[in-house]
């Protein structure tokens, strides 16, 4: 891999990392950009994982039409889902797409329980030592996992990810406040 390839996929993931934060003009860069780099490194599987993420984020333009944006988000889906198909144990991948389906609205996609796979994976890899992730995103993955099971109704499999998190974390104040402050009721943990 050159120098020059890899300051274009970490411009590519700093785009894509603000487009995740709602800059509409940097999803369009980064597409671009990993559009370009994909020719360069064809079976680079986080290029692809990446390329999926911003093609499903095109989807959140609203000057497109309701079916062009759904098209967008399904062909990025079906490229994150052959990514981990291809790459089941890369941390990475799995992470992408589980916040892709995680983000998604669950009445038009149905894909919360793809979340809570890869969001579960993550967690149990790290528990068991094989993986190393911070211990911050460990606890967002713990979060994350309780609100993704909320969506779904699941309500008892929410708290108890949300009373793993409380109980295993310094900071559980902090969580106990955020949750409160989501209409969380603590009690029943």
């Amino acid at each position: 891999m050159s120098k020059d390839w890899k300051d274009l996929f970490n411009k590519a993931i700093r785009l894509h990392d603000q487009a995740i934060e709602g800059d509409d003009q940097s999803v369009t860069k980064a597409h671009q950009l990993l559009k370009d780099i994909r020719v360069q490194q064809p079976n680079n599987s986080l290029i692809e994982a990446y390329y999926g993420s911003t093609i499903a984020l095109l989807g959140r333009n609203e000057d497109l039409d309701p079916i062009q944006r759904i098209e967008y988000a399904e062909e990025g889906l079906d490229i994150l889902d052959k990514i981990v198909a291809q790459s089941p144990d890369n941390e990475d991948i799995r992470t992408i797409r589980g916040y892709v389906c995680f983000k998604i609205p669950e009445d038009i996609f149905g894909r919360t329980e793809t979340a809570i796979n890869d969001f579960q994976y993550l967690i149990n890899e790290y528990e068991k030592n094989n993986i190393q992730l911070k211990r911050g995103f460990y606890e967002k993955l713990l979060l994350d996992l309780g609100f993704a099971y909320q969506n779904i109704g699941k309500n008892k499999k929410a708290l108890k990810s949300w009373k793993k998190l409380l109980e295993s974390s310094i900071e559980s104040e902090k969580y106990q406040q955020l949750l409160q402050d989501e209409g969380v009721d603590l009690s029943q943990l």
